[in-house]
């Protein structure tokens, strides 16, 4: 998930329990209309990085990714592997106080994980999950689909979806700012009449010489078909680019795109 522009109330502050959670979340909501949080933590014993954007009444969005394994949840079963987290502590967080208008502008950056959270009250931060709890929306990754279509005596079912893959090669702590870049490209693939079929993004930290800094330098490889030439493809190259900058600014250091290949 992106995260706007705004100055944390803590960073790496660490949470030994739920009641250093539980007020830590407080002291955020206390200084705004809702806040973004960023968390690190174990589940079952497995490493998870989590992100979670609330207003001062409801969970609106909540993603958590598998370290080790690179996979993503989004919703309530997000929420559920944060509970556990918090329950078997510790926890490093990130925290953000967010004003009413960062609270918007974050939800239309984070559009798809919202729409895929059901709306539920703050209470689901803090305790095991209810489904009477839910205000509104799919109750869990996606709403239930519809009974496929009895027609005479066979049945109709729809073909699944292809499945978009994303694959990291990174540090471990870059891993979920490189995975949410994904998804915004696959976002604007979409939006362009293009769909991927996969996506790579191969990543390390380049320090450069006499002091100057370091920078992350990022090969991005796109599987389309070979669909994707001229004008389209000039225009989706640049659209990554543009996106490798907002990611500078999440990370708080340059990201370098070397190169950004069609396959």
């Amino acid at each position: 998930m992106r995260l706007p522009s705004v100055t944390p109330l803590e960073e790496n502050r660490l949470c030994r329990n739920r009641d250093e959670f539980d007020r830590l979340v407080k002291e955020a909501l206390a200084r705004g209309k809702g806040a973004f949080l960023k968390i690190f933590g174990k589940a079952g014993g497995r490493p998870y990085y989590a992100t979670i954007l609330i207003d001062d009444e409801k969970v609106l969005a909540v993603e958590t990714v598998d370290v080790s394994s690179g996979a993503s949840l989004v919703g309530s079963g997000a929420l559920d592997v944060v509970n556990k987290m918090v329950a078997e502590g510790p926890l490093v967080v990130d925290v953000y106080p967010l004003s009413d208008v960062d609270v918007k502008m974050s939800i239309v950056d984070n559009i798809d994980v919202y729409n895929n959270t059901p709306k539920m009250p703050l209470s689901r931060l803090h305790s095991s999950p209810r489904s009477e709890d839910t205000v509104g929306g799919p109750t869990g990754v996606q709403a239930l689909s519809k009974p496929p279509e009895v027609v005479g005596h066979k049945t109709s079912v729809e073909k699944p979806r292809r499945r978009f893959e994303v694959k990291i090669k990174a540090p471990v702590e870059l891993d979920p700012y490189l995975r949410g870049m994904a998804k915004r490209i696959n976002s604007l693939a979409k939006a362009s009449g293009i769909e991927l079929s996969g996506l790579e993004i191969e990543a390390k930290e380049v320090r450069y010489a006499l002091g100057s800094g370091s920078a992350v330098h990022a090969t991005v490889k796109l599987y389309t078909g070979g669909k994707v030439t001229g004008n389209i493809k000039n225009d989706f190259e640049s659209a990554i680019y543009r996106e490798a900058g907002e990611l500078s600014k999440d990370l708080g250091k340059r990201v370098v795109i070397s190169r950004v290949l069609f396959s």
